[in-house]
Protein backbone atom coordinates (compact mmCIF):
# COMPACT_ATOMS: atom_id res chain seq x y z
CA UNK A 1 0.00 0.00 0.00
CA UNK A 2 2.76 2.51 1.13
CA UNK A 3 4.84 0.90 -2.30
CA UNK A 4 1.72 2.24 -4.14
CA UNK A 5 1.12 5.71 -2.74
CA UNK A 6 4.75 6.41 -3.04
CA UNK A 7 4.64 5.67 -6.94
CA UNK A 8 1.02 7.82 -7.29
CA UNK A 9 3.81 10.57 -5.82
CA UNK A 10 5.90 10.11 -8.35
CA UNK A 11 4.14 10.40 -11.11
CA UNK A 12 2.36 13.15 -9.98
CA UNK A 13 5.56 15.17 -9.27
CA UNK A 14 6.85 14.30 -12.30
CA UNK A 15 3.68 15.57 -14.36
CA UNK A 16 4.28 18.61 -12.10
CA UNK A 17 7.86 19.01 -13.30
CA UNK A 18 6.90 18.05 -17.11
CA UNK A 19 4.48 20.74 -17.01
CA UNK A 20 6.34 23.16 -15.26
CA UNK A 21 9.28 22.49 -18.18
CA UNK A 22 6.56 23.13 -20.78
CA UNK A 23 5.24 26.50 -19.18
CA UNK A 24 8.91 27.96 -18.86
CA UNK A 25 9.65 26.83 -22.49
CA UNK A 26 7.03 28.86 -23.51
CA UNK A 27 7.50 32.08 -21.77
CA UNK A 28 11.15 32.01 -23.38
CA UNK A 29 9.88 31.58 -27.07
CA UNK A 30 7.21 34.05 -26.53
CA UNK A 31 10.28 36.47 -24.92
CA UNK A 32 12.65 35.71 -27.84
CA UNK A 33 10.05 36.51 -29.73
CA UNK A 34 8.99 39.77 -28.62
CA UNK A 35 12.56 40.76 -28.12
CA UNK A 36 12.93 39.90 -31.48
CA UNK A 37 9.92 42.27 -32.64
CA UNK A 38 11.02 45.18 -30.45
CA UNK A 39 14.43 45.01 -31.93
CA UNK A 40 13.08 44.74 -35.82
CA UNK A 41 10.48 47.87 -35.11
CA UNK A 42 13.70 50.18 -33.47
CA UNK A 43 15.89 48.93 -36.70
CA UNK A 44 12.64 50.29 -39.01
CA UNK A 45 12.07 53.49 -36.62
CA UNK A 46 15.93 54.38 -36.64
CA UNK A 47 16.44 53.97 -40.91
CA UNK A 48 12.92 55.69 -41.39
CA UNK A 49 14.32 58.62 -38.89
CA UNK A 50 17.64 58.59 -40.62
CA UNK A 51 16.42 58.58 -44.20
CA UNK A 52 14.19 61.35 -43.40
CA UNK A 53 16.62 63.33 -41.76
CA UNK A 54 18.55 62.62 -44.85
CA UNK A 55 15.71 64.70 -47.07
CA UNK A 56 15.76 67.31 -44.58
CA UNK A 57 19.04 68.31 -44.65
CA UNK A 58 19.26 67.27 -48.54
CA UNK A 59 16.28 70.40 -48.68
CA UNK A 60 17.64 72.94 -46.07
CA UNK A 61 21.26 72.45 -48.14
CA UNK A 62 19.16 73.21 -51.52
CA UNK A 63 17.34 75.96 -49.89
CA UNK A 64 20.55 77.92 -48.87
CA UNK A 65 22.41 77.05 -51.93
CA UNK A 66 19.12 78.99 -53.82
CA UNK A 67 19.37 81.76 -51.29
CA UNK A 68 23.12 82.64 -51.80
CA UNK A 69 22.50 82.16 -55.61
CA UNK A 70 20.31 84.84 -55.25
CA UNK A 71 22.27 87.11 -53.15
CA UNK A 72 25.04 87.11 -55.65
CA UNK A 73 22.76 87.55 -58.68
CA UNK A 74 21.08 90.42 -56.74
CA UNK A 75 24.48 91.63 -56.30
CA UNK A 76 25.50 91.17 -60.18
CA UNK A 77 22.15 92.85 -61.06
CA UNK A 78 22.70 95.99 -58.52
CA UNK A 79 26.40 96.67 -59.44
CA UNK A 80 26.02 99.81 -61.77
CA UNK A 81 29.52 98.71 -63.53
CA UNK A 82 27.36 95.30 -64.65
CA UNK A 83 23.79 97.16 -65.17
CA UNK A 84 26.05 99.72 -67.35
CA UNK A 85 27.61 97.17 -69.19
CA UNK A 86 24.08 95.31 -69.54
CA UNK A 87 22.38 98.41 -70.94
CA UNK A 88 25.42 99.26 -73.37
CA UNK A 89 25.08 95.58 -75.06
CA UNK A 90 21.47 95.96 -75.44
CA UNK A 91 21.41 98.98 -76.77
CA UNK A 92 24.08 98.72 -78.93
CA UNK A 93 23.02 99.87 -82.42
CA UNK A 94 20.37 102.60 -83.56
CA UNK A 95 17.88 99.11 -84.75
CA UNK A 96 17.85 97.99 -81.22
CA UNK A 97 17.43 101.34 -79.87
CA UNK A 98 14.53 101.51 -81.73
CA UNK A 99 13.15 98.18 -81.12
CA UNK A 100 13.33 99.42 -77.34
CA UNK A 101 11.48 101.73 -78.15
CA UNK A 102 8.71 100.60 -79.74
CA UNK A 103 8.54 98.40 -76.78
CA UNK A 104 8.18 100.98 -74.48
CA UNK A 105 5.35 102.61 -76.69
CA UNK A 106 3.33 99.19 -76.86
CA UNK A 107 3.70 98.63 -73.28
CA UNK A 108 2.15 102.02 -72.25
CA UNK A 109 -0.52 101.63 -74.91
CA UNK A 110 -1.52 97.98 -73.48
CA UNK A 111 -1.47 99.30 -70.00
CA UNK A 112 -3.10 102.43 -70.87
CA UNK A 113 -6.08 100.29 -73.16
CA UNK A 114 -6.29 97.67 -70.73
CA UNK A 115 -6.82 99.97 -67.90
CA UNK A 116 -9.73 102.09 -69.96
CA UNK A 117 -11.48 98.75 -71.02
CA UNK A 118 -11.21 97.28 -67.14
CA UNK A 119 -12.70 100.49 -66.14
CA UNK A 120 -15.40 100.55 -68.90
CA UNK A 121 -16.36 96.79 -67.62
CA UNK A 122 -16.43 97.75 -64.35
CA UNK A 123 -18.89 100.45 -64.78
CA UNK A 124 -22.04 100.01 -62.81
CA UNK A 125 -24.68 99.49 -65.50
CA UNK A 126 -27.36 101.84 -64.67
CA UNK A 127 -30.95 101.33 -66.08
CA UNK A 128 -31.87 103.31 -69.45
CA UNK A 129 -34.48 105.91 -68.29
CA UNK A 130 -38.01 105.81 -69.86
CA UNK A 131 -40.90 107.93 -70.36
CA UNK A 132 -44.18 107.86 -72.03
CA UNK A 133 -44.95 108.60 -75.40
CA UNK A 134 -47.48 108.78 -77.95
CA UNK A 135 -46.24 106.67 -80.86
CA UNK A 136 -46.73 105.00 -83.68
CA UNK A 137 -45.51 101.66 -83.31
CA UNK A 138 -46.13 100.35 -87.35
CA UNK A 139 -47.16 101.62 -90.62
CA UNK A 140 -49.37 99.09 -91.49
CA UNK A 141 -52.07 98.53 -88.57
CA UNK A 142 -54.88 101.27 -88.28
CA UNK A 143 -54.66 100.94 -84.34
CA UNK A 144 -50.91 101.60 -84.66
CA UNK A 145 -51.06 105.03 -82.37
CA UNK A 146 -50.62 103.83 -78.67
CA UNK A 147 -49.46 105.25 -75.61
CA UNK A 148 -46.20 103.44 -75.08
CA UNK A 149 -42.61 103.77 -73.48
CA UNK A 150 -39.71 105.38 -75.09
CA UNK A 151 -36.22 105.84 -73.81
CA UNK A 152 -35.82 109.43 -72.65
CA UNK A 153 -33.65 111.27 -74.89
CA UNK A 154 -29.82 112.79 -74.37
CA UNK A 155 -27.78 115.79 -75.62
CA UNK A 156 -26.57 115.85 -78.84
CA UNK A 157 -24.83 118.86 -78.50
CA UNK A 158 -23.85 121.17 -76.15
CA UNK A 159 -26.32 124.12 -77.14
CA UNK A 160 -29.81 121.94 -77.07
CA UNK A 161 -32.56 121.87 -74.02
CA UNK A 162 -34.54 119.59 -72.52
CA UNK A 163 -38.15 120.22 -71.98
CA UNK A 164 -40.67 118.90 -69.91
CA UNK A 165 -43.57 118.84 -72.08
CA UNK A 166 -46.75 120.04 -70.59
CA UNK A 167 -49.21 119.90 -73.69
CA UNK A 168 -48.45 118.56 -77.14
CA UNK A 169 -50.61 119.01 -80.46
CA UNK A 170 -50.92 116.96 -83.51
CA UNK A 171 -51.43 118.30 -87.04
CA UNK A 172 -52.93 116.12 -90.29
CA UNK A 173 -49.40 115.93 -91.04
CA UNK A 174 -48.70 112.97 -88.06
CA UNK A 175 -51.87 110.74 -89.26
CA UNK A 176 -49.61 110.93 -92.56
CA UNK A 177 -46.12 109.95 -90.79
CA UNK A 178 -47.93 107.12 -88.93
CA UNK A 179 -48.80 106.10 -91.82
CA UNK A 180 -45.07 106.06 -93.20
CA UNK A 181 -44.78 109.64 -94.65
CA UNK A 182 -41.06 110.48 -94.56
CA UNK A 183 -40.01 107.03 -93.98
CA UNK A 184 -37.39 107.07 -96.51
CA UNK A 185 -35.97 110.15 -96.11
CA UNK A 186 -35.31 109.26 -92.08
CA UNK A 187 -33.82 106.41 -93.37
CA UNK A 188 -31.44 108.37 -95.33
CA UNK A 189 -30.22 110.37 -92.07
CA UNK A 190 -30.07 107.11 -89.94
CA UNK A 191 -27.49 105.82 -92.48
CA UNK A 192 -25.36 109.16 -92.01
CA UNK A 193 -26.46 109.60 -88.39
CA UNK A 194 -25.50 106.65 -85.76
CA UNK A 195 -27.34 108.78 -83.10
CA UNK A 196 -30.43 109.48 -84.79
CA UNK A 197 -33.89 107.53 -83.04
CA UNK A 198 -34.51 103.93 -84.39
CA UNK A 199 -37.40 103.70 -86.81
CA UNK A 200 -39.98 102.59 -84.54
CA UNK A 201 -41.31 103.71 -81.77
CA UNK A 202 -41.98 106.71 -83.83
CA UNK A 203 -42.84 109.65 -81.47
CA UNK A 204 -45.83 112.14 -82.96
CA UNK A 205 -46.61 115.38 -82.94
CA UNK A 206 -44.87 118.47 -84.51
CA UNK A 207 -45.36 121.44 -81.46
CA UNK A 208 -45.31 121.61 -77.63
CA UNK A 209 -45.24 123.89 -75.01
CA UNK A 210 -43.56 122.88 -71.42
CA UNK A 211 -41.13 123.77 -68.99
CA UNK A 212 -37.13 123.77 -69.40
CA UNK A 213 -35.64 121.36 -67.34
CA UNK A 214 -31.82 121.33 -68.47
CA UNK A 215 -30.04 123.69 -70.48
CA UNK A 216 -26.57 122.65 -72.17
CA UNK A 217 -23.10 124.19 -71.48
CA UNK A 218 -23.06 126.02 -75.29
CA UNK A 219 -26.53 127.30 -75.30
CA UNK A 220 -26.86 131.25 -75.92
CA UNK A 221 -30.51 131.50 -75.90
CA UNK A 222 -31.04 132.83 -72.17
CA UNK A 223 -33.14 130.33 -71.36
CA UNK A 224 -33.08 129.17 -68.09
CA UNK A 225 -34.53 126.14 -65.65
CA UNK A 226 -37.96 126.77 -65.11
CA UNK A 227 -38.71 129.18 -67.90
CA UNK A 228 -42.28 128.21 -69.59
CA UNK A 229 -41.32 127.70 -73.23
CA UNK A 230 -42.85 126.39 -76.66
CA UNK A 231 -41.26 125.07 -79.40
CA UNK A 232 -41.86 123.35 -83.05
CA UNK A 233 -39.52 120.19 -84.88
CA UNK A 234 -39.79 119.73 -88.43
CA UNK A 235 -41.66 116.89 -89.96
CA UNK A 236 -38.82 114.43 -90.64
CA UNK A 237 -37.71 114.13 -87.59
CA UNK A 238 -39.18 112.71 -84.04
CA UNK A 239 -41.91 114.46 -82.28
CA UNK A 240 -42.37 115.95 -79.18
CA UNK A 241 -45.95 113.96 -78.26
CA UNK A 242 -44.15 112.54 -74.68
CA UNK A 243 -42.92 113.84 -71.49
CA UNK A 244 -39.44 114.83 -72.15
CA UNK A 245 -37.94 116.04 -75.63
CA UNK A 246 -34.63 117.20 -76.56
CA UNK A 247 -34.23 120.20 -78.90
CA UNK A 248 -31.93 122.60 -80.47
CA UNK A 249 -32.10 126.19 -78.89
CA UNK A 250 -32.88 127.63 -81.89
CA UNK A 251 -36.41 125.84 -82.22
CA UNK A 252 -37.46 126.91 -78.93
CA UNK A 253 -38.65 130.21 -77.03
CA UNK A 254 -40.35 131.90 -74.62
CA UNK A 255 -43.75 131.45 -74.85
CA UNK A 256 -46.63 134.37 -74.47
CA UNK A 257 -47.49 134.41 -70.54
CA UNK A 258 -51.37 135.08 -71.17
CA UNK A 259 -51.41 131.97 -73.41
CA UNK A 260 -51.75 128.41 -71.51
CA UNK A 261 -49.94 125.26 -72.46
CA UNK A 262 -52.65 123.90 -74.09
CA UNK A 263 -53.08 127.00 -76.46
CA UNK A 264 -49.18 127.74 -76.89
CA UNK A 265 -49.18 124.03 -77.82
CA UNK A 266 -51.09 124.55 -81.15
CA UNK A 267 -49.48 127.46 -82.50
CA UNK A 268 -45.74 127.26 -82.98
CA UNK A 269 -46.01 124.16 -86.34
CA UNK A 270 -48.99 125.68 -88.15
CA UNK A 271 -48.45 128.75 -87.37
CA UNK A 272 -44.72 128.65 -88.85
CA UNK A 273 -46.02 127.71 -91.87
CA UNK A 274 -49.14 130.42 -91.84
CA UNK A 275 -46.43 132.73 -92.07
CA UNK A 276 -44.46 131.15 -94.59
CA UNK A 277 -47.30 130.85 -96.96
CA UNK A 278 -48.07 134.38 -96.62
CA UNK A 279 -44.84 135.45 -97.03
CA UNK A 280 -44.71 133.56 -100.46
CA UNK A 281 -48.20 135.44 -101.35
CA UNK A 282 -46.33 138.70 -100.19
CA UNK A 283 -48.53 139.38 -97.51
CA UNK A 284 -48.35 141.45 -94.82
CA UNK A 285 -49.37 143.95 -92.33
CA UNK A 286 -49.01 146.62 -95.24
CA UNK A 287 -50.18 144.85 -98.21
CA UNK A 288 -53.11 143.10 -96.81
CA UNK A 289 -55.57 146.51 -95.95
CA UNK A 290 -58.69 146.77 -98.36
CA UNK A 291 -57.75 143.06 -100.46
CA UNK A 292 -60.45 140.19 -100.80
CA UNK A 293 -58.67 136.99 -99.95
CA UNK A 294 -59.58 133.21 -100.37
CA UNK A 295 -58.79 130.97 -97.64
CA UNK A 296 -59.57 127.49 -98.73
CA UNK A 297 -59.89 124.89 -95.87
CA UNK A 298 -59.93 127.93 -93.31
CA UNK A 299 -61.05 125.06 -91.06
CA UNK A 300 -57.67 123.65 -90.62
CA UNK A 301 -55.04 124.71 -88.41
CA UNK A 302 -52.97 126.49 -90.75
CA UNK A 303 -56.26 128.22 -91.82
CA UNK A 304 -57.53 129.12 -88.61
CA UNK A 305 -54.34 130.96 -87.96
CA UNK A 306 -54.16 132.86 -91.61
CA UNK A 307 -58.12 133.67 -91.53
CA UNK A 308 -57.22 135.59 -88.05
CA UNK A 309 -53.98 137.57 -89.64
CA UNK A 310 -55.24 138.79 -92.30
CA UNK A 311 -58.33 140.07 -90.98
CA UNK A 312 -56.42 141.95 -88.43
CA UNK A 313 -54.50 143.10 -91.03
CA UNK A 314 -57.80 144.58 -92.82
CA UNK A 315 -58.25 142.10 -95.48
CA UNK A 316 -61.90 140.89 -96.46
CA UNK A 317 -61.91 137.03 -95.94
CA UNK A 318 -63.40 134.87 -97.51
CA UNK A 319 -63.37 130.85 -96.80
CA UNK A 320 -63.74 127.27 -97.57
CA UNK A 321 -64.59 125.22 -94.98
CA UNK A 322 -67.36 122.36 -93.34
CA UNK A 323 -70.56 123.12 -92.63
CA UNK A 324 -69.87 122.26 -88.68
CA UNK A 325 -66.78 124.78 -88.79
CA UNK A 326 -68.78 128.42 -89.82
CA UNK A 327 -69.35 129.12 -86.45
CA UNK A 328 -65.84 128.99 -85.78
CA UNK A 329 -64.87 131.30 -89.02
CA UNK A 330 -67.38 133.40 -88.46
CA UNK A 331 -65.56 134.30 -84.48
CA UNK A 332 -62.05 134.03 -86.98
CA UNK A 333 -62.87 137.51 -89.08
CA UNK A 334 -64.08 135.43 -92.58
CA UNK A 335 -67.27 137.43 -93.76
CA UNK A 336 -68.25 134.81 -96.42
CA UNK A 337 -67.85 130.88 -96.05
CA UNK A 338 -68.39 127.86 -98.93
CA UNK A 339 -69.26 124.30 -97.60
CA UNK A 340 -66.55 121.96 -99.32
CA UNK A 341 -69.43 120.23 -101.08
CA UNK A 342 -70.23 123.53 -103.79
CA UNK A 343 -68.16 124.39 -106.04
CA UNK A 344 -65.91 128.08 -105.76
CA UNK A 345 -66.44 129.99 -108.16
CA UNK A 346 -66.14 133.77 -106.71
CA UNK A 347 -64.99 137.09 -108.73
CA UNK A 348 -65.88 140.56 -107.56
CA UNK A 349 -66.25 143.90 -109.48
CA UNK A 350 -66.57 147.26 -107.60
CA UNK A 351 -66.91 150.48 -110.15
CA UNK A 352 -66.74 147.62 -113.37
CA UNK A 353 -63.31 146.67 -112.93
CA UNK A 354 -62.14 143.52 -111.58
CA UNK A 355 -60.94 143.75 -107.96
CA UNK A 356 -57.49 141.56 -107.35
CA UNK A 357 -58.52 138.29 -105.85
CA UNK A 358 -55.58 136.62 -103.61
CA UNK A 359 -56.43 132.98 -103.15
CA UNK A 360 -54.08 130.47 -100.26
CA UNK A 361 -54.55 126.96 -100.29
CA UNK A 362 -54.21 125.77 -96.76
CA UNK A 363 -52.55 122.21 -96.69
CA UNK A 364 -50.30 121.07 -93.50
CA UNK A 365 -46.73 120.20 -94.41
Amino acid sequence: MDSAKQRVDEVVGAVKNNITMATESGLRVVRQYSDEGRTLALRTLNEANSEAGTVLRNAWTSFIELVQRLKSSAREVLDPSVLYEELRIFFRDEIARNNAFAILIGLGFGTTGGFMLGMWLARPHLPTPIMKSIASTSFRDPDNVVVCQTAVPQFQSASDILVRVRAASLNRIDRRIAFGYGRTLRRMIRTYNSTYDPELPLVLGRSCAGIVEAVGTGSKSGLEIGDEVWLATHWYEPGVASEFVVVPETRVSRKPFLIGFEGAASLPYSGSIALNLLDSHHLNEHTCKGRRILVQDACSPVGCVITQLVHKWGALVAATCHTRSVPVINNLGGYRKFDFGCAVQYSVRQNNKTTELAAIKCQSR
